[in-house]
């Protein structure tokens, strides 16, 4: 299966937009599931650059990389899609993405941003980090590492050092939540 075929940019996309609300918090896994479970929409990506390392099993897209799938937009400085597999074999996969620069992804009235993006898709998880900003229309959640667990439906945000990101770690601020009421 080649890159185009599997990637679901959607899968991570997804995930690190939890609804804002702890009780819409389920919501978050249960949307991953189904958009990770095999999207057939396809995904554009534009940037300045692309260079792909074959010995490395890395494609690497820089300078104002924007992709799109649906109504989902990710923008960031630099996006690395690692996979695993050969051009020859047809049988390339995606392991792991991860998104670095001013990570920043929408979705309808939600988004998300951060430092950087970590993507593992072997092990179903995701890690935002690094000045995490999360909106659903006017509720705002901030914190420095957002997790999420996809095989168990968890998810966190706290103030601690998180994933392969030096910039994280410990500060002064705690974690954040504006929570504003839907109008009846």
């Amino acid at each position: 299966m080649r890159i185009g075929d599997k990637f679901r940019l959607g899968c991570f996309l997804l995930s690190i937009l939890p609804a804002a609300s702890p009780l819409q918090a389920q919501d978050i896994s249960r949307g991953l599931a189904g958009f990770s479970a095999g999207s057939n929409t396809p995904i554009l990506i534009e940037a300045e650059e692309l260079e792909v390392r074959e010995n490395g099993k890395v494609a690497t897209f820089r300078g104002h990389v924007e992709a799109r799938q649906d109504d989902t937009t990710l923008t960031t400085r630099v996006l690395r899609v690692y996979y695993s597999g050969g051009a020859d074999s047809g049988r390339q996969q995606i392991t792991r993405i991860v998104a670095e620069g001013d990570v920043f992804i929408s979705k309808q009235d939600q988004t998300a941003r951060g430092d950087r993006g970590d993507f593992d898709m072997r092990t179903e998880t995701v890690v935002l980090s690094g000045n995490v900003i999360l909106t659903q229309g006017e509720t705002v959640i901030t914190g420095n590492c957002l997790s999420i667990d996809l095989q168990t439906k968890r998810s966190r945000i706290d103030t601690a050092a998180c994933g392969d990101n030096p910039s994280s770690g410990p500060g002064k601020k705690r974690v954040r939540g504006l929570f504003v009421p839907k109008s009846k």
